[in-house]
């Protein structure tokens, strides 16, 4: 077991509370806990304020996505066709394989982080399988940083390839925020960014600085120029930025099985989800998902967001 400990800065290899393999940050009176399977966040706390979205129903058997915490939606978004890929599952294969452990931190300057590698063509017995069908070069590395209010995730996509072949990809963190009612939130930053409705297919200005919740919603929004916020009544609750790099950033809640688009079967609500769930996480995506990025032999491209605990 690899323990890297400075004081109040760790970062420990560990079984995590869901039963997972990976590593437990800790900065002071903040942790989080990240699996080894799908690199996955699962708990972000400062000090007594969960900030992740942990599922009562999720499936931690390693045999598909896991719902809630930070899955890493990577090549694909949803059932988006990009040419020259292979069929993959939904949000791609970046959150249903397990990654490796390459690295840990943890020091008074920088806090506590890990670093994940996933690597694809050529692959070894041991990869996974995702990997070893989707028979292309890349390297995918992940870097985890905790600080005592902000967790930032770091992940760069590089076409390792020997020969000229481009790699075509999006990618996106998909954020479930914790939130006592969903139905009391807001969202604040969006104003003026391209609103597609996915629900709808409708594209439009967004023409609200405050947006509230108050049905089914799976939104794109484009050009989204600084940082987005998430009140919990009127208190801010969560900031979530990038550097520029994560240009869309996408807003869903799936609402409860009464909402008019679903049928009266709940047809298309999600399989894994108790149905008073959805009152307690909100979903804000940062990622690159409206364009589809081209990497060229020997490329890489780096993507960064940082969550902020305002609570």
């Amino acid at each position: 077991m690899n323990v890297l400990q400075t004081s109040n800065y760790s970062a420990k290899e560990t079984t995590l509370a869901c039963g997972l393999a990976g590593v437990q940050l800790r900065h002071g009176p903040s942790t989080a806990d990240v699996s080894l399977y799908g690199a996955q966040a699962h708990s972000f706390r400062c000090r007594d304020t969960e900030h992740l979205f942990q599922n009562p129903a999720a499936d931690f058997s390693g045999l598909g996505a896991i719902r809630g915490g930070i899955p890493v939606v990577w090549p694909q978004f949803g059932t988006q066709t990009i040419e020259g890929l292979p069929k993959l599952p939904l949000h791609g294969l970046a959150r249903v394989c397990t990654w490796k452990l390459v690295g840990t931190e943890a020091s008074t300057a920088n806090g506590a982080s890990a670093i994940f590698h996933l690597r694809g063509f050529p692959t070894h017995d041991d990869a996974p399988k995702l990997v070893r069908t989707f028979n292309q070069h890349f390297l995918l590395e992940l870097e985890v940083r905790l600080r005592e209010k902000t967790l930032t995730h770091r992940l760069t996509i590089c076409n390792n390839s020997p020969i000229r072949m481009p790699l075509k990809s999006v990618a996106l963190f998909h954020n479930y925020f914790a939130v006592q009612d969903v139905t009391h939130a807001r969202i604040e930053g969006l104003l003026g960014a391209t609103k597609v409705d996915r629900l709808t297919n409708l594209t439009e200005l967004e023409s609200l600085n405050a947006k509230r919740l108050t049905a089914r919603t799976d939104q794109i929004f484009k050009n989204v120029a600084g940082a987005v916020v998430l009140f919990q009544g009127d208190q801010p609750h969560i900031k979530v930025s990038s550097d520029g790099t994560l240009p869309d950033v996408v807003v869903w809640t799936p609402w409860s099985k009464s909402d008019p688009t679903y049928d009266a079967k709940g047809a298309g609500y999600p399989a894994d989800l108790r149905e008073d769930a959805w009152r307690t996480f909100c979903c804000l995506e940062p990622g690159a998902v409206s364009k589809v990025l081209i990497l060229e032999q020997g490329a890489q491209r780096t993507f960064t967001q940082v969550i902020e605990s305002l609570a």
